[in-house]
């Protein structure tokens, strides 16, 4: 058996419902992306990444022309495991931002919670890369057999 991995990063820091990563389930691996440029061409560079323990992870509701999180609830919160996973439950599709706090600096992305009917989360994994600059970048692996 012959297994097939693409891996694809989506950059966003603020964007309309539309252009949200659609993600399947409402689950993931937050690492921490740290840019390293190479000794012989710093124009290239590789990445270096580390998953994050013990992040407040947060859900907001994304309403069309509202900045993300301002004076808004959270619809669900939870903290990342010692691996920097994290899941949450019970949550109805649409449109979300899922905003990450890490040394005091929140860092989000807009993404669209679609389930699939017989969806499962081995055929595809999220992670959401803290990066040197800041921004939370949503990768999607997709294993396909």
């Amino acid at each position: 058996m012959t297994s097939l991995v693409f891996v694809l990063l989506l950059v966003g820091q603020v964007a309309p419902a539309e252009e949200a990563t659609v993600v399947r389930c409402l689950c993931g691996t937050v690492v921490y992306e740290h840019a390293i440029p190479l000794k012989n061409a710093p124009s290239n560079i590789r990445y270096k990444t580390k998953p994050m323990r013990d992040l407040p992870v947060a859900l907001f509701a994304h309403e069309e022309g509202v900045s993300c999180c301002q004076g808004t609830e959270p619809v669900a919160a939870t903290t990342t495991s010692r691996g920097g996973k994290f899941k949450f439950k019970g949550i109805r599709p649409g449109p979300y931002w899922l905003l990450v706090r890490a040394s005091g600096r929140d860092s989000m992305a807009p993404i669209r919670y679609e389930p699939m009917k017989g969806y499962s989360a081995s055929s595809s994994t999220y992670t959401f890369a803290l990066t040197d600059t800041g921004e939370l970048d949503v990768g999607v692996t997709v294993t396909v057999d």
